[in-house]
């Protein structure tokens, strides 16, 4: 003997409450903190050819590796050495906060540099340290336009002293014993520039946020899972 037959309108809302959890799991976004600067972590040298750096960003649970290829002067890595992102309001301005760690790559020679991300990252923030010198401007110009967030004429004064930067709004920046912090706007996976000469300025980079990505194999697999489960528990309620 059969039960009750339940009627149309509980029956379809017993679907709803089955499918939107499944539906919420496929579009639930994959957060993670705000704002991260690269742990740089290992160098490649080799006679007559470029440096490669390696490095990575932070964003919660999620990391993005970080690589530079050009010539260095020298690098700190995994927070050790003398820390020249001192002191560090003089990088952080608005809701960007400067390096926390001594980690740099510094360049000297004239230098073709690249930078790539295997993840885009969100507003790549890029913080300078001593860029030229007073008489001596030095130039980084890079592959597409930025935005001067910090410049340290108006200080407090860095490390090496109170300069300045300026192009912000150009691909030009260039500096008279300048430090700051400047950024590229929108997703960002990669970047190039040209350096050129002096006694040593550095760098290094970070981000905002995670970039906009395609789910990787493990979120495919969640979202499969899902939706398997949403289209089981409907033939079985059918």
């Amino acid at each position: 003997m059969h039960g009750p037959v339940p009627s149309p309108r509980r029956h379809r809302l017993h679907r709803i409450r089955v499918v939107i959890p499944g539906l919420a799991l496929l579009v639930a976004p994959l957060t993670a903190d705000a704002q991260s600067w690269t742990s740089w972590q290992s160098i490649t040298s080799a006679r007559g050819a470029p440096d490669t750096v390696r490095g990575t960003l932070a964003f919660g649970s999620q990391s993005v590796h970080a690589t530079w290829i050009g010539y260095s002067y020298f690098v700190n890595l995994n927070g050790s050495g003398t820390n020249y992102w001192t002191p560090q309001a003089a990088f952080s301005t608005g809701t960007v906060t400067g390096p926390g760690t001594p980690d740099i790559i510094a360049l000297f020679a004239a230098t073709h540099n690249t930078l790539f991300f295997d993840t885009p990252v969100t507003n790549l923030l890029m913080a300078v340290n001593s860029l030229g010198q007073p008489g001596l401007p030095v130039t980084y110009q890079f592959s597409q336009s930025f935005t001067i967030l910090k410049d340290n004429a108006s200080g407090p004064c860095p490390f090496w002293g109170c300069g300045s930067l300026t192009g912000s709004g150009t691909s030009l920046l260039t500096g008279l014993e300048g430090s700051g912090v400047i950024q590229f706007s929108g997703d960002v996976q990669s970047l190039s520039w040209d350096s050129s000469t002096e006694g040593w300025h550095g760098f290094t980079v970070g981000a905002e946020a995670l970039g906009s990505t395609v789910p990787e194999p493990s979120s495919w697999l969640l979202m499969g899972t899902g939706l398997l489960g949403i289209a089981a528990t409907a033939r079985r309620r059918r």
